[in-house]
């Protein structure tokens, strides 16, 4: 069953899929959340082993809401090019 956020961030061109090994390929997880234009080298990627954690993050790093305090934020977070990109 795809939550009310993943159908948000799906709707702003983010996705969850099983993970492809050439993404972020210094991180492990078995899946993925990626900017639905270009899955191996977007804007945004971020790889873990619980798509429900992988969606939290990402709404909360797009600014769809209020940024949980419990959420722990990480380098997995950055955009697929690096800090400051």
């Amino acid at each position: 069953m795809t939550s009310s956020k993943e159908s948000i961030l799906f709707s702003h061109g983010y996705a969850v899929n099983g993970r492809d090994p050439a993404v972020k390929p210094e991180f492990e997880g078995r899946w993925m959340l990626t900017d639905i234009d270009d899955t191996r080298t977007g804007s945004y990627a971020i790889v873990g082993d619980d798509p429900a954690e992988l969606v939290e993050e990402c709404y909360s790093w797009a600014g769809l809401g209020p940024v949980a305090s419990d959420i722990p934020q990480n380098t997995l977070c950055q955009p697929t090019g690096g800090p400051g990109i």
